[in-house]
């Protein structure tokens, strides 16, 4: 039996899990400290899309995933943004963004 082929998908999968740990330490060192759960004061844009004055990632987040599971744009660590929430980042239409980028741009959203 050859096992050239798993050996070839156990090196890719070992190097996207790689790239991952490093996504999110990378990430976790440009949050403040306590910011995923800490509320804080959202852009004027942001308001009028979350209905909230304040947030925490986690909150953008929770509203966010359960829509993008549903709407089928998370593929992996990889979603597709529409136009409205492309325009809300700054990015093209239809691009797609890792979710640890996703998450830096995210800190965009708060004053």
């Amino acid at each position: 039996m050859d096992t050239n082929i798993f050996q070839t998908l156990l090196l890719k999968l070992d190097d996207e899990l790689a790239d991952c740990m490093n996504d999110i330490e990378t990430f976790t060192k440009s949050l403040h400290p306590d910011s995923f759960k800490k509320k804080r004061k959202l852009i004027h844009s942001a308001r009028r899309i979350f209905g909230m004055k304040k947030a925490s990632l986690k909150d953008l987040l929770d509203f966010w995933m359960p829509l993008w599971k549903e709407e089928g744009r998370l593929k992996g660590r990889y979603i597709v943004l529409p136009r409205e929430e492309a325009l809300l980042f700054g990015i093209e239409e239809d691009y797609k963004c890792d979710l640890y980028e996703l998450c830096k741009m995210m800190c965009q959203l708060f004053a």
